[in-house]
């Protein structure tokens, strides 16, 4: 994830993944440990948007729900 914020600095970016990716960014833009992986319910083709400012991230939609 740091690479790719590096690398698009300022741009839009959209990735594709397996729920259990999924799961592992938003573990770490919610600073959660990996450990609580599985609390955090990913449907198929589920929608999550993660906003970032300079060294914060701001989850606004997760599965497909606003936070």
């Amino acid at each position: 994830i740091d690479e790719i914020l590096r690398s698009h600095r300022g741009e839009d970016i959209v990735l594709i993944a397996h729920g259990g990716v999924n799961r592992v960014i938003l573990c770490w833009a919610l600073s959660m440990d990996i450990s609580n992986i599985l609390r955090i319910k990913q449907d198929f083709a589920a929608l999550n948007i993660i906003n970032f400012y300079d060294n914060t991230a701001i989850v606004e939609l997760m599965n497909g729900v606003t936070i």
